[in-house]
């Protein structure tokens, strides 16, 4: 259970460097800009704003969840290395597979934080519409 500390610490690095909020931020102007974009072509052929809104949120999903992946976790280890702190890092009595799984563990519950933000702010919105 060594990674789940060290994905605790990731998630406060995360929250400190605001790739988190930014992340969201993105998310939720792109989900609410397709929203919006994409309720026009419902008016007579019967087609719901939410079963449109859905569709454009999976298109937006595919392209921007690894755009977003990379842009909060490019500095993973690599970042570590730079400043210093990856010699601390594998000083501790973890694995290289447990600092890895930690900081996998930490970013892929950042970037489910920062969908789930994002596309339930649309889904609420077109389901209130």
């Amino acid at each position: 259970m060594r990674f789940l500390a060290i994905a605790q610490a990731e998630m406060r690095i995360l929250a400190r460097n605001r790739w988190l909020f930014m992340a969201t931020l993105i998310m939720v102007l792109f989900a609410l800009a397709l929203t919006f974009a994409g309720s026009a072509p419902t008016g007579t052929l019967g087609v719901d704003m939410l079963t449109v809104s859905v569709t454009s949120m999976i298109t937006l999903s595919v392209y921007l969840a690894p755009l977003l992946a990379l842009m909060m976790s490019f500095d993973a280890v690599a970042g570590d290395a730079e400043r210093g702190s990856l010699g601390l890092l594998l000083s501790y009595p973890a694995g290289r597979g447990e600092i890895l799984l930690g900081k996998f563990a930490a970013h892929l519950a950042a970037l489910t934080i920062a969908m789930t933000v994002g596309f339930g702010s649309a889904g609420a919105i077109a389901a209130y519409m």
